[in-house]
This record gives structure tokens, sequence and C-alpha cells, in this order.
């Protein structure tokens, strides 16, 4: 499950995409069908990938990520952004990004070879295979210029601010800290995290959630329970229950689930 600030989409177990919330930017109607493999949603545009390492993006086309995407190269993983996407190109394992360029993410990725990319609103960092990152983009709340220098097993971003959970489960966070959000809990052992525009939330090892940050919406409040994967859009926050596809959502959630 992949939350945006206009609506929630998840990959189904036979990678089917199904969407639900609002509408306007396109993103319920406008989900491919097909079988994919990857999802990434941002603000308002998503993308996913197919087994081929083909992209299909859909939402909102002003001058975003959906009319600028390759047409034909192949990838090997994606992210979204509020106005631009970044994905690792097969083959060369470069990073390349494609849609608005008002953040500087279009000639400003790093040279290399990497295994993942990761988005906030307007920032990304990419992973190298021994775990260390290498963001660009938006520096304007130090995202880009106080990244951790250690590898990194997770990572998720928001408006202005990442967090990401180290070898030992420990969540590190950098960035805007203006509501708190880059002040995570303490301790081990943490296995998933997700952020939202200005919160983010944390699964530990007995699968319950805790959340910091901006909590004007009730989106740092969670609901208790067990879960096994996290996602956060602009104010909410989605989680699935243990053994199930049920989701228990919290915040001010733009659809129902």
């Amino acid at each position: 499950v992949r939350g945006g600030a206009f609506a929630k989409c998840q990959l189904g177990a036979t990678g089917s995409i199904a969407c639900v919330g609002d509408d306007s930017k396109g993103m319920v109607s406008y989900a491919p069908v097909g079988v994919f493999t990857q999802l990434a949603v941002g603000a308002e545009s998503a993308c996913a990938r197919h087994d081929s390492g083909l992209i299909e993006c859909w939402g909102d086309t002003a001058g975003h990520a959906l009319y600028k995407k390759p047409l034909t190269s192949l990838f090997s993983d994606v992210a979204v952004g509020v106005s631009a996407a970044c994905a690792v190109r097969q083959g060369d394992s470069a990073v390349v990004c494609f849609g608005d360029n008002s953040d500087g993410l279009i000639g400003g990725q790093p040279a290399g070879q990497f295994t993942h990319i990761f988005m906030g609103e307007r920032a990304a960092c990419a992973q190298l295979a021994d775990g260390t990152v290498s963001c660009f983009g938006n520096d304007a709340t130090h995202a880009v210029s106080q990244a951790p220098t250690y590898a990194l097993v997770n990572l998720d971003g928001g408006d202005g601010f990442f967090c990401g959970l180290s070898a030992s489960g420990a969540i590190v966070c950098w960035g805007d800290n203006t509501l708190a959000q880059a002040t995570p809990p303490a301790g081990f052992g943490y296995i998933d995290i997700a952020t939202g525009l200005a919160h983010a939330c944390a699964l530990d090892a007995s699968g319950a959630a805790v959340c910091w940050g901006d909590n004007s919406a009730g989106q740092s409040t969670p609901v208790a329970g067990s879960y096994d994967e996290l996602a956060a859009g602009d104010a909410y926050t989605c989680a699935r229950i243990v053994g199930t596809s049920s989701l228990s959502c919290w915040g001010q959630v733009p659809f129902v689930p």
C-alpha cells in the first residue's frame, strides 16, 4: 500500500493496482491495468513498474511525471515526489529523473551505480549497494546536506525531511524539524518506516506503530494493533494488519479505508 495527498493505491498479490480517494488529479480513474512489481505514489501522481522494467505513470499532468517519463528505458526501481519522479535504470544502474525541475532534481542526480531511489516532496536520495545514500534536490531545509554517511536499510521522505532505519533498526531523521518530524523515538529493532508531509511513523519488532511530528489531524496518534507494513500521506497514516489485506488508518484520510 502507498499513500499520496489525494489517494491511496495498493499493489495486489496478482500485480494489479487499485486506487481509492479523491480523483481530481486522475489518481483513481487513470490507474493502469496490467501486472506490476512495484508501485510508487507521490503527492499528486504515481508510477508503477512492470516486470520488464517499463514504467507507467498517472495522475497530475501539469508538467509533471506523467507526460515526461522515459518511454523505452527499463528500470529496476522508481520513486515519486511532488512534481517529479526518479528511477534507477537497468544496465548502468544510473539514476534518471523526469518531470518538473523546479527543485533541481533533473540534472542534479549523483553519478554512480545505485540499487534504490527514495524521494521526499522535493528531494531524493539514491542508495548504493553498501546501503549508504547520496541525496540531491532542494536543500532549503538541509534534507540533502544533512544525510548520514552510514548505511540505511529503509528510507522515506516528507516535505523537507527524510527518515530511515539503520542496520540495527534505529530510526534516524534529518532535515526540517519545525514540528519535531526529524526527532524520532529512541531504541532499536524497528522494522518499517513511512513519512507524511510533516510526520512519520515506524513499526517496532512487535508490529506496533509509533508516530511523531505533526499531529494536527491525528496522523501521529496510531490505532493500536499489530501491523506488517506502513504507508503515509500528507496528514494520514495507514498500516496493514498482520495476516490480512485489511488496513487500519488514522489522521485526515482522503478515502474510506
